[in-house]
């Protein structure tokens, strides 16, 4: 992969930090609150950007004062503190100017936002000074590191910052959703041939219709895709370069469809098959989804998952949300039973088996490009450390202002090694080619439990937009990729009109104080 991608995937990571909106997302079940960044977008300048830009200052000098408690170094820590201690003083000033302002502007029209924004008032005043207290605590206790009014100092001030997050109006954090880790429930078999031998076609009792043809939704294309459908021309190298492109990703359901599966090139089975579907549907070759329970062997489970055993693998396959069963045979785990989707194809088979001339008898042909082996390479991530940013903060999520450090480091880097290749991803798929698309899928099919044009809607992830408990939208991934969302707000005052004109998209308080 070339390098220039590795910035392209810092700024994604970066414009997700920047984000300007606070909502609510539902996938699949799973409720995630995300508070994106703002402190670095534009914003109009309005009396209240010195609030902005102080707040700001406070994030950032809290990130240097956490990275020198991993240091340990006592001098580092006092400096820190102290730079620290001085931001929240002047954001409290900025604070204090910004809350006169808005009493001067309120007035006397609307006594509930005025009761409001004073409790508001009152309650960031009150936890300023706690986290200030916090700090001083760190300052006097930074030459006797192991004393417990030392310790009890730190954990205070990550509560606040950490945490509740009250002493700064923007967030500095985008909070991760972290699929479950489930292990795979055991079923035990004597006999992993009979086992095995108990199976279906992989291909059911599909007929040709207008719907196998349609571009729309999850399977739509952009012109990139449809240039690179024409650049492939056939089934089979339609197959193999989504094969030997597009990562496999670990979760359940639709969630990306074809676009944003393509752009980002990973997806799970799902949003594989919605590309796959896409391309050939494209090319007038009619394709449709088929769901069902498989089994694939050990051997294809470590190589698919890299994981380092049976376990692990059964564990990142069970943690995706699918239904999968470890069998065991002998006190032996064989493979996994899940539950998958593929694709079937309508093609010319018998003639050059969709590689070519688009002649002979057609056929319904299954295929999966899901299913695919990775061999484990060095990374740019191997050395992150020198990068400035521990394994722990990779992991967990880094803060807008890491990430800027982050991205700083890596342009220099990027200039330094120009011309050089280096890859993003520690896995790198086994690249597989074939003159004639495969006779069958690469794996046992147990059952089918349906075909389908159009992907359902209860294996469809969905996004709920929430506003103080009222639901205000709910819309697919799909529908939502690659545009902007905007949520009005209409005054029911003309005082709270007021408010809002002058409050503008600059600043959390007033939002608040509502």
């Amino acid at each position: 992969m070339k390098k220039s991608l590795l910035m392209k995937s810092i700024s994604i990571l970066l414009v997700l930090t920047l984000m300007t909106s606070t909502i609510t997302f539902c996938l699949g079940g799973c409720s995630v609150k995300i508070t994106p960044n703002r402190a670095d977008i534009d914003i109009p300048t309005y009396s209240d950007t010195r609030l902005e830009v102080s707040s700001q200052n406070v994030s950032n000098n809290y990130a240097a004062l956490t990275n020198a408690l991993k240091s340990n170094d006592t001098e580092e820590i006092k400096e820190k503190a102290d730079a620290l201690k001085d931001a929240v003083n002047q954001s409290l000033s900025e604070f204090k100017l910004y809350s006169e302002e808005i009493r001067s502007m309120i007035g006397d029209s609307d006594d509930i936002i005025k009761k409001r924004a004073e409790e508001f008032e009152k309650y960031f005043n009150k936890n300023s000074q706690k986290a200030l207290d916090a700090i001083n605590g760190i300052i006097l206790g930074s030459k006797n590191t192991n004393s417990q009014s030392y310790q009890q100092s730190i954990d205070t001030l990550e509560k606040y910052f950490e945490v509740e997050k009250e002493i700064m109006v923007t967030s500095d954090n985008l909070e991760n959703s972290i699929s479950k880790k489930t292990d795979a429930e055991k079923l035990s078999v004597n006999n992993l041939n009979n086992y095995l031998k108990n199976s279906v076609s992989a291909v059911g009792s599909s007929r040709f219709n207008e719907s196998s043809l349609k571009l729309e939704d999850e399977t739509s294309l952009t012109d990139e895709m449809k240039a690179l459908a024409d650049q492939l021309k056939t089934p089979l190298q339609v197959y193999l370069y989504l094969k030997n492109h597009i990562n496999y990703e670990a979760y359940s359901g639709s969630r990306k469809g074809a676009v944003a599966t393509f752009d980002s090139n990973g997806g799970n089975d799902v949003d594989q098959a919605s590309l796959l579907i896409a391309m050939l549907r494209y090319l007038n070759y009619p394709a449709k989804y088929v769901n069902g329970t498989i089994f694939i062997s050990a051997d294809q489970a470590l190589k698919l998952t890299s994981a380092k055993d049976l376990n692990t693998a059964g564990t990142i396959l069970a943690s995706s949300g699918k239904k999968v069963l470890s069998i065991v045979s002998g006190g032996k785990i064989e493979g996994f039973q899940m539950d998958q989707t593929w694709v079937e194809a309508y093609v010319p088979y018998t003639d050059y088996r969709g590689a070519g001339n688009a002649a002979g008898d057609y056929r319904w042909i299954p295929l999966d490009t899901s299913i695919k082996g990775y061999n484990q390479v060095e990374t740019i991530y191997d050395d992150i450390e020198k990068y400035g940013i521990s394994e722990s903060d990779y992991v967990n999520g880094m803060s807008s202002s890491q990430l800027n450090a982050l991205y700083e480091k890596l342009s220099a880097y990027e200039k330094e090694h120009e011309g050089e290749e280096a890859y993003l991803n520690s896995r790198q798929i086994i690249s597989e080619s074939t003159a004639y698309l495969p006779l069958s899928l690469q794996y046992v099919v147990k059952s089918i439990d349906g075909e389908y044009d159009k992907i359902k809607e209860r294996d469809s992830d969905t996004i709920t937009f929430t506003i103080e408990g009222q639901n205000i939208a709910k819309l697919k991934p799909y529908e939502m990729y690659g545009k902007r969302l905007i949520v009005e707000y209409v005054p029911a005052t003309d005082s709270r009109l007021n408010v809002s004109n002058h409050a503008g998209y600059a600043n959390d308080f007033i939002k608040r104080a509502y």
